[in-house]
């Protein structure tokens, strides 16, 4: 009897490695669906709207980039861009109470580089669009602990058509930033529940007030961040 101990000991490592083994191997192999997933979103909705890469200047284009002073000075009109009204390097008579550092200081680093160039303009807003769609999809994979459901949602947002004239106009960059780093915000807010409560939620309140910043309907997720907690989480 004494004998057979360590054979049944050596047996029960045996099984508690294959068992964990076999975890880490569905945990590896959810993670591979969620990025191979991820990036087919990504890329679905880069080429979705890459024909806008070929676009002008349109419209409210006009009135954050070549026709706007502060704009066309590149790193030196931060300052001013930091300091004062959305409208204020256009024309006088278009002032306005509307404050929107973050999209207008993205402009001024790509006109420094790229000036009076649309097409590049054009690129970073899908580019931006494409992340945006990637973020919502892993934000969605975390809360319903599922790839299918959030993949077939994200997709269905990719190309709705309501968002065809935000991502063919170069100005509305500021609705693309305002989600991106609303949906970065949630994602840190659920983090900081889980561990590193301190840090995760210094990173979501940065993102958040950078959604602000871009622009001030980033406010609706005010509401949007308890509700995520009630909901998603066994928080109180």
């Amino acid at each position: 009897m004494s004998k057979s101990k360590p054979h049944n000991k050596s047996k029960t490592n045996q099984s508690i490695k294959q068992k964990s083994s076999l975890a880490n191997d569905k945990v590896n192999s959810s993670r591979r669906l969620t990025n191979t997933l991820g990036l087919i979103i990504a890329l679905f909705a880069f080429l979705l709207y890459s024909q806008t890469i070929s676009y002008g200047f349109v419209y409210d284009d006009h009135t954050v980039l070549n026709e706007n002073k502060v704009v066309m000075q590149g790193f030196k009109g931060i300052p001013t861009i930091l300091k004062t009204d959305r409208l204020y390097g256009f024309k006088p008579e278009y002032r306005t109470t509307e404050y929107r550092p973050v999209p207008l200081v993205l402009f001024a680093i790509e006109w420094n580089f790229f000036p009076a160039n649309p097409h590049f303009f054009h690129l970073i807003n899908i580019l931006l669009y494409s992340i945006t769609c990637l973020l919502l999809f892993l934000l969605l994979v975390r809360l319903f602990n599922n790839q299918i459901f959030p993949f077939i949602c994200t997709l269905l947002y990719a190309a709705h058509p309501i968002h065809t004239e935000v991502i063919a106009n170069i100005k509305s960059v500021d609705e693309i930033l305002c989600f991106l780093f609303a949906i970065i915000a949630i994602t840190f807010e659920i983090k900081a529940l889980e561990k590193n409560f301190l840090i995760n939620m210094i990173i979501a309140f940065t993102s958040y007030l950078l959604s602000m910043l871009s622009k001030e309907t980033g406010i609706a997720f005010l509401l949007i961040f308890p509700l995520v907690i009630y909901v998603f989480t066994n928080t109180s």
